[in-house]
């Protein structure tokens, strides 16, 4: 192990607190100015979680570089492993003893075998995939394994419900089998709403910090001049209404 591995978990910035000062975002209490009194919530957690959203500090921690070195000493025997880790981290040392923690979090070293299946000490299956325990000691000669690694999960595609325009700005959107161009601009930074939409639900209708200003229906000449009835977005909308394509 890296002797200045405490220092590549431990020293990263620490992340939220706007900047180390853990106030109300700009804008928060106008917004709740406009929800009734009565359906304000009744209780607040010590972190204001619920009426500012997350703006606390929160650790940090840069933990590839330890997993990364624990893979590597799979196939070693686990009491030589924690040795070498005692070596360099000590257990006087707060910050030294975190890491030793997150050893620990990692990797599952009271196991046994149940029908030939490794399992914990309270005989579940040690499975592959779990966020923390990714490692575990092999009860038959002592070693350090990997539990299989599961593929990371990818939202799967999903099809536009518009078709771009070219300027960037305007979107064609077809609602129930009528075309209408929506002309958006960008969301201003100061947190003000816009009717019901917040800044981070207009984020994640429209995938930025946009709003629609304008709507407009579109006529059969724009139609047809725009080919929008050949996208995929016209195609599955006279599907779904049971229309052949012309």
């Amino acid at each position: 192990m890296r002797e200045d591995m405490k220092h590549v978990v431990i020293d990263r910035p620490r992340t939220g607190g706007e900047g180390g000062n853990s106030r109300p975002p700009k804008g928060s209490k106008r917004r709740w100015q406009r929800i009734p009194v009565e359906d304000h919530p009744k209780t607040e957690s010590t972190a204001r979680r619920r009426r500012y959203g997350w703006q606390c500090k929160e650790l940090n921690d840069h933990l590839s570089p330890l997993r990364r070195w624990l893979r590597k000493q799979c196939g070693r025997r686990w009491d030589d492993v924690y040795a070498e880790i005692c070596a360099h981290l000590r257990t006087d040392s707060v910050i030294q003893a975190h890491v030793r923690d997150h050893v620990n979090q990692d990797v599952v070293k009271d196991t046994r075998l149940v029908d030939g299946v490794v399992c914990d000490s309270k005989g579940d299956p040690i499975n592959p995939g779990w966020p923390w325990r990714r490692f575990y000691v092999d009860p038959r000669d002592g070693t350090l394994r990997a539990t299989e690694q599961q593929p990371r999960w990818r939202r799967p595609s999903s099809e536009r419900e518009y078709v771009a325009g070219e300027d960037g700005r305007h979107e064609y959107r077809v609602i129930n089998g009528i075309w209408y161009e929506i002309e958006f601009t960008r969301y201003p930074a100061d947190g003000r709403m816009y009717g019901s939409l917040t800044r981070d639900e207009a984020y994640r209708l429209f995938g930025r910090y946009v709003y629609p200003k304008t709507k407009r229906q579109l006529g059969k000449v724009e139609i047809r001049k725009l080919g929008l009835w050949d996208t995929p977005l016209g195609k599955r909308a006279r599907e779904a209404a049971g229309q052949v394509a012309r």
